[in-house]
């Protein structure tokens, strides 16, 4: 999955984990070679919701792992492409 928004800009994501099982808990961390802010990880029926921002352009890694109420972890991950709209370039 990947998906795109601007910098300086705190976004909702959500991970739809509800078609396997019971999800206990919900956890996301940055990974890759640029890092990016992710806040608030939390799980409602099933669906892991946290935000992501950054302060620069690039693209992050975020890696997203439920926990299930008999133990077993799904893990999945997304690209987040951070872009400066203001930034502009001359020929």
């Amino acid at each position: 999955m990947t998906f795109t928004q601007a910098i300086d800009s705190d976004i909702p994501y959500a991970v739809d984990f509800s078609v396997s099982a019971s999800v206990s808990s919900v956890s996301a961390e940055s990974k890759g070679p640029r890092s990016i802010s992710i806040t608030t990880p939390t799980v409602s029926d099933g669906v892991g919701t946290f935000y992501v921002s950054a302060t620069s352009s690039g693209q992050g890694l975020v890696k997203v792992t439920a926990s299930y109420a008999d133990g077993k972890q799904e893990t999945q991950y997304m690209t987040v492409v951070m872009n400066d709209p203001e930034y502009r370039t001359t020929s």
